[in-house]
């Protein structure tokens, strides 16, 4: 059988459904080019299964994904994958390949960015629009076209939730500064004018985690945080609108003032409205 486990966003996220079934599996392998897993992440997971965990390369979930499907046709084998395992597409083709090979599959789904993201933002899961992924840019590769979906769906009254690339060379996420660049550049590019009224931005920063942070700000102001967030995974989010904003900023503080021991302060005073930018930091 083959095994296709959500690690979900945290160590503590595994169930108990998942352990059983790692310390069944004669072989164990982890995917992380579809997305970061923290330094350390995997040897905590060792430690708890007692199992060495094999990493696999994109090509063993591409173009040799037949064979490595094939594993599963007489010994267990799990593949661990960060998030949920079907939110990302790579991983269906999995389960098409088993159905065609004739291997039974066990899905076992965990605590996705996709969702934890759009909650924590105490924004509408149904005023989303379509998810932007946001590239690095390279020397002969400057992409523009994801800003372009940001500007499609605030023309329909939707907010936007921002993905950030992988430097999986020197294996390390995007940071905010980065992401804010080469968003302003795709903006100018475009001349899509998402950046021209100086939208509110909200950035969650190791979402689903113990050290998980929220920070709400004008871009012209978000960048000043780029330092203290570096090597975080972030998820950036622009609203529809400043209405909504306000009304998730009222969300967030009735919510997050019910806790002792949560700080939370104005981090940017914009004197022209009310009731400014508050940053919450748990």
């Amino acid at each position: 059988m083959l095994f296709l486990i959500g690690l979900g966003l945290y160590v503590d996220d595994l169930s108990v459904r998942a352990l059983d079934a790692l310390k069944s599996s004669k072989e164990v392998f982890v995917e992380q080019y579809t997305s970061f897993i923290p330094s350390g992440y995997i040897a905590e997971l060792e430690s708890k299964t007692g199992k060495s965990i094999r990493e696999l390369a994109r090509s063993d979930l591409e173009q040799d994904a037949e064979k490595t499907v094939s594993m599963a046709k007489n010994e267990n084998i799990a593949i661990l994958v960060a998030g949920d395992p079907l939110i990302v597409t790579t991983h269906k083709l999995l389960l098409d390949i088993a159905d065609r090979l004739g291997i039974a599959v066990l899905v076992i789904h965990a605590p996705s960015i996709l969702s934890v993201a759009i909650g924590e933002s105490r924004l509408s899961l149904y005023k989303f629009g379509q998810v932007v992924n946001v590239p690095f840019w390279k020397k002969d590769y400057t992409p523009t076209a994801f800003i372009n979906v940001v500007r499609q769906n605030k023309g329909l009254g939707l907010h936007s939730l921002l993905f950030l690339d992988i430097d999986h060379e020197h294996n390390r996420p995007m940071s905010l500064a980065e992401c804010l660049e080469t968003m302003k550049k795709a903006d100018m590019a475009e001349n899509s004018g998402i950046f021209k009224s100086d939208p509110f931005v909200i950035v969650i920063a190791n979402a689903g985690m113990p050290d998980q942070r929220t920070i709400m700000a004008r871009s012209s102001k978000m960048e000043r945080f780029s330092k203290e967030l570096e090597g975080k995974m972030l998820s950036v989010i622009i609203p529809r609108s400043f209405l909504s904003q306000r009304k998730a900023l009222g969300s967030l503080s009735m919510s997050f003032s019910l806790f002792s021991n949560t700080l939370w302060y104005r981090a940017v005073r914009e004197s022209r409205l009310s009731p400014g930018t508050i940053c919450l930091q748990s």
